[in-house]
């Protein structure tokens, strides 16, 4: 018995619908700024703070409900990273801050900061719970710490000195970006003793 062969139509990739369209557009409008096209632009233009600049001080709302103002941190270099959690480059970085950053410069005057951007503290402490996290953070819910340092783009990294000026800033996050970030921050710690 001969099977005969139809010609069928070569099957099309479902169509993003309206509300796809609609959503993909509203997270590149409320969300700008997780570097997703890096040929698209130049992050560094949308940087406000550069260093040998002061570090624009601000109090921000920890996790576990108390509040931290980046001046008392003086006398210590602080590492200053705003992120999110939606943003898969900085989940990328935050899976090896703790590691590599964090367990690194322990008992050295040494303070990381990670500090969401525009995200409420229930956002980061249930992403800090899937995740495993424990060290502290803040929460920039409403982006106003953040508009003093930059207008877009994350993840975003200062090095700031024990006397509140920014020795190093970074945008974006790779391995050959970290290691400079590492040796930015060594080299402020060593300075500074």
């Amino acid at each position: 018995m001969t099977t005969a062969l139809r010609n069928r139509p070569t099957p099309r990739p479902p169509r993003p619908g309206w509300h796809g369209i609609m959503l993909l557009l509203s997270l590149v409008v409320l969300f700008p700024g997780c570097i997703l096209d890096k040929d698209a632009v130049d992050p560094e233009k949308e940087t406000l703070v550069h260093a040998g600049d002061t570090a624009p001080d601000f109090t921000v709302e920890m996790l576990d409900g108390s509040q931290l103002t980046l001046s008392d941190l003086r006398g210590k270099v602080v590492l200053l990273t705003f992120w999110a959690s939606w943003c898969p480059t900085c989940q990328e970085e935050m899976a090896v801050v703790e590691e590599q950053i964090i367990e690194r410069f322990a008992g050295r005057p040494f303070v990381f900061l990670p500090v969401a951007r525009a995200e409420s503290r229930e956002e980061v402490a249930g992403y800090f719970d899937r995740e495993g996290f424990d060290f502290p953070a803040g929460c920039d819910s409403d982006g106003t710490i953040y508009a003093r340092y930059a207008s877009s783009y994350i993840p975003r990294h200062y090095v700031i000195d024990p006397d509140g000026t920014v020795s190093y800033q970074s945008v974006d996050y790779d391995e050959e970006k970290f290691a400079a970030l590492i040796v930015s921050i060594e080299a402020t710690i060593r300075t500074a003793q």
